[in-house]
């Protein structure tokens, strides 16, 4: 339970990811609880999000990197957007569909040298969709 949770709104400065539900009583001791909603917490969002007239629409707070990996090493790159329905995510590598790469964070374990080139991400909800920047990635000896 959280202090002073007790009205209909919510209001919280998150510190950390967290996720939360809301349980509603009646008189007769008979509960329901509502649909899970993950509240994100990103140190690099900048300040004006949302937007002013925000409908929802995916708005991309967290952008990828540029790297340089060497061939067998890991990759990992990172991409973040915030909207209403939660946005699902899609990654792309030199204009291509990556097809299993769906989630926030593309990993590609073993690097070839063939991964190398220009990464980036997708976000779309029922409103719309947003692209990330694009990042180059090299993969050396």
């Amino acid at each position: 339970q959280i202090p002073g949770g007790t009205k209909e709104d919510l209001p919280i400065t998150a510190q950390k990811t967290q996720l939360y539900t809301c349980r509603i009583n009646d008189l007769y001791r008979n509960a329901v609880f509502s649909d899970w909603v993950k509240v994100e917490v990103h140190q690099c969002v900048a300040r004006g999000l949302p937007p002013q007239l925000w409908q929802g629409e995916p708005v991309i707070v967290l952008n990828p990197t540029e790297q340089r990996v060497e061939v067998g090493k890991p990759l990992q790159l990172q991409c973040a957007a915030m909207g209403v329905p939660a946005p699902s995510y899609q990654w792309y590598r030199n204009g291509n569909l990556l097809e299993h790469q769906k989630n926030k964070k593309l990993v590609i374990p073993h690097t070839k040298a063939s991964d190398c080139g220009t990464y980036l991400c997708c976000a779309s909800n029922s409103h719309g969709e947003h692209w990330s920047n694009a990042v180059e990635i090299h993969i050396g000896e």
